[in-house]
């Protein structure tokens, strides 16, 4: 169910797997997108309802005041700021605008391909440098209408933005064996970007781990022994090898190591 509210701040924070915290916007807590391997399964409350804050430009212009303007904020942790839901609200457009108005530098992660996203192409090249555009790969939705990365619309995406000069990061987080072609999305890239992967972070008390089997079980059957063993024995012998492919390719980095 989607509620709307009133929030009382606007600026948070994400900590990551090797211990570091990262200033958030999420103008949406909740996701359409649904990924069954969200590490924001981890909280039981999350999803439950998405929830709309409509008065978050407002708060965000109100704690900038005594922001550091040199100081970047990740725009999209607990939501997508491209859901569809972006298309009614448009309080990710809002926040670029307050950002780029006030000379903030922003980096905006998403893995949808909803129109508003396109729409706001031209707002994003007016950020110059000051702007970096994270397109994910990980989206289980357009993995299972193709096999073929040339296709897949958020690898369109990002060559349209490279092509428009727009500064573009590629993340394949997580990296899943017999789902994504890591080395054929590498290929389907523009050569001069760097594309972040990480592995599939899943253990026996991982709250996604039934809903990521359940997905696992309609997506293709015959790949769940090789997940649990992935789960069990906690290494992805794929994702070691891509460590190997790639260890000579600057562009292509591996985001936490093994911790």
């Amino acid at each position: 169910m989607i509620k709307e509210i009133v929030c009382q701040k606007a600026i948070d924070y994400e900590y990551q797997p090797d211990g570091g915290n990262t200033p958030v916007l999420d103008a949406y807590d909740g996701c359409q997108i649904k990924c069954p391997y969200c590490f924001q399964w981890q909280d039981l409350t999350w999803n439950q309802n998405i929830l709309v804050k409509t008065n978050f430009p407002e708060v965000l212009v109100q704690e900038l005041v005594d922001w550091d303007p040199t100081q970047t904020l990740y725009v999209g942790s607990r939501g997508d700021p491209y859901m569809p839901l972006e298309g009614r609200y448009r309080l990710t457009q809002k926040i670029l605008q307050i950002l780029l108005a006030r000379g903030i530098p922003c980096i905006l992660s998403t893995k949808s391909n909803a129109p508003a996203l396109l729409e706001d192409i031209e707002l994003f090249r007016q950020f110059g440098e000051k702007l970096i555009v994270c397109i994910g790969q990980s989206n289980l939705t357009h993995l299972r209408k193709t096999t073929n990365p040339q296709e897949l619309p958020n690898i369109r995406t990002v060559n349209e933005l490279v092509r428009l000069g727009i500064q573009t990061w590629v993340f394949i987080t997580p990296v899943m064996p017999g789902i994504t072609d890591v080395k054929r999305m590498v290929d389907a890239l523009p050569g001069n970007i760097p594309i972040f992967l990480d592995k599939l972070r899943m253990d026996a008390t991982s709250a996604f781990r039934q809903r990521f089997f359940a997905f696992l079980r309609s997506y293709d059957p015959s790949l769940e022994p090789r997940y649990l063993e992935i789960m069990q024995k906690g290494t992805d012998p794929y994702y070691q090898e891509l460590k190997e492919i790639y260890q000579d390719e600057p562009r292509v980095k591996f985001v936490f190591g093994e911790q």
